[in-house]
């Protein structure tokens, strides 16, 4: 009796954090239970990148308050998707068997998205943020060598949210094979400006927009540097015609990433990544 009713506390406990239950023994219910809350695919999706700091997770749902991050996780991790492990002063947060054999599961997400969903990105899609670390990402995949050894790029977006004008404003850093993120000036020289429509050049880096044709319209402007404007679109794989870019994580799980965090974040991380 004794050995059922501990079963059954840990039964309850695994489902204390869940925001709906179906109330029946379907399969694809008490999956969807699990997987299907908002916000958890895309933490889902970070982790299986290989993402296991708060930070790092964080920035790939810049929309998400820290709050309800860590709420989620804690939800992630009474389901068994997840487990949080120490890691000097802090702690990380790590797949379970559960959470990685969901892989194939983010992958068919992502590409019934690429193709019937991001043709149809509309001005509540425009996220500043989520377009840098975008593109920080896709170089981190073996495309940093397309760029100059040391190179300083600036990003001035237009028809930018209300909510991200302060961000209209980034510099991508790179230096001793590294690339940062900035939105405050720091004082580095530019080696080149981009001026963009955010909506236009969201699309082009989607790949259904034409950068070329984006140019001829007056939507992204270069500064002159033609050098270092052609080894960026190698770099980015910005190919004409554009083509769907289908961003897949990876099949099996990858080394631990500690991605470079914005410059003008890094004095305070000390303090407000203890607090998750």
């Amino acid at each position: 009796m004794l050995k059922l009713h501990l079963a059954l506390r840990g039964f309850s406990h695994i489902h204390a954090g869940m925001d709906m239950r179906y109330g029946i023994f379907c399969p694809v219910a008490k999956a969807a239970e699990v997987v299907a809350s908002r916000w958890t695919p895309l933490i889902l999706s970070e982790l299986m990148k290989g993402r296991e700091r708060f930070i790092d997770i964080q920035q790939g749902v810049p929309l998400m308050s820290r709050s309800l991050l860590s709420r989620r996780l804690k939800e992630m991790e009474i389901s068994n998707l997840i487990q949080r492990v120490p890691q000097g002063r802090s702690h990380v947060y790590r797949l379970t068997e559960a959470g990685n054999a969901l892989r194939p599961l983010i992958n068919q997400l992502a590409a019934w998205g690429s193709t019937y969903r991001l043709p149809y990105l509309d001005e509540q899609d425009r996220n500043v943020s989520y377009l840098m670390y975008s593109m920080r990402d896709f170089l981190l995949q073996d495309r940093l060598s397309e760029l100059p050894a040391k190179c300083v790029v600036h990003f001035e977006f237009t028809n930018v949210p209300r909510r991200d004008h302060k961000l209209r404003n980034w510099w991508l850093i790179k230096r001793d094979g590294e690339i940062d993120l900035c939105y405050t000036d720091m004082g580095f020289n530019t080696d080149l400006q981009i001026t963009a429509d955010l909506d236009v050049f969201t699309r082009i880096i989607v790949g259904t927009a034409s950068l070329q044709k984006a140019r001829i319209a007056g939507d992204v402007v270069f500064s002159e540097n033609p050098r270092l404007v052609n080894r960026l679109i190698n770099a980015l794989d910005l190919v004409e015609p554009p083509q769907m870019r289908l961003m897949r994580v990876p099949e099996q799980p990858p080394p631990p990433s500690i991605l470079p965090m914005p410059l003008n974040l890094r004095k305070s991380v000390k303090t407000t990544s203890r607090a998750a």
